[in-house]
């Protein structure tokens, strides 16, 4: 590992999931033992701190004290533009001068710029509907625009009559899918208990796809990624007893 590994979580379209998988994939490679660092630029609906647990609107850089996960939450801006230039120059020096191994970015609905800069992976979040497919099909290309390579992840997926197959799914992106939850109330409790729902046991499905995402890109910049992952279920267990700790 030389340099940090920039993911930017990306949809055009709301109401995805994007600050979901944020939030629990930046927890799942900080319990592998990456230093992980989660930054969050939506400045219109931030949540990331809810998620979280932590409520205030301090956007500065944070722990979450059961993983070691270091995060900086958005607040809401007056101008509700996520490229506020103080908050992008935080950014590009935390992936630059941070030593993080992953920086994590969710970013705001229908913000195109942000897409355009550089960042090493794209994650587009979609649900299988034709609207939302549309818009991740515009965030791929801007992201690819810069150089980066996109993944896939299909969130929310559902068998109805108006759901797009996993396969036009793959042919409209022209790329594999790489991760697929199924839809799941049981991810809301999570939500409202705010803790991430990779350290509770709602929604399993969800979480082996979540820790699923987070090997292949624990295994892009770590070729002996393995050797960390063999005391994620360790390690896992002590992050759940520090969050029963808190809780009581």
């Amino acid at each position: 590992m030389t340099k940090t590994y920039s993911i930017i979580i990306a949809s055009i379209k709301g109401g995805v999931g994007k600050t979901t998988v944020a939030v629990n994939l930046a927890i799942a490679l900080s319990i592998a033992g990456y230093k992980t660092l989660l930054y969050e630029m939506d400045t219109v609906n931030p949540g990331v701190g809810y998620h979280l647990g932590k409520l205030d609107d301090e956007s500065r850089v944070q722990v979450y004290k059961p993983t070691g996960l270091q995060y900086v939450p958005a607040r809401v801006s007056e101008s509700s533009d996520a490229m506020v230039p103080e908050r992008v120059s935080q950014l590009e020096s935390e992936i630059k001068n941070g030593d993080y191994d992953f920086v994590i970015v969710d970013t705001q609905s229908a913000e195109k710029s942000l897409l355009k800069k550089h960042f090493d992976n794209g994650l587009i979040i979609i649900n299988p509907d034709e609207q939302s497919c549309a818009a991740g099909i515009m965030a791929k290309d801007m992201v690819e625009s810069s150089g980066a390579k996109c993944n896939i992840m299909l969130n929310r997926g559902f068998e109805k009559p108006y759901a797009l197959s996993d396969k036009e799914i793959e042919e409209m992106f022209g790329t594999p899918i790489m991760a697929r939850a199924e839809e799941d109330l049981s991810l809301r409790k999570s939500l409202l208990s705010h803790v991430p729902n990779v350290l509770t046991e709602n929604a399993p499905k969800f979480n082996d796809q979540i820790n699923k995402l987070a090997r292949v890109y624990a295994a892009m910049i770590d070729e002996d990624y393995a050797q960390k992952f063999e005391n994620f279920s360790k390690e896992l267990n002590r992050a759940k007893s520090e969050i029963k700790k808190l809780q009581k």
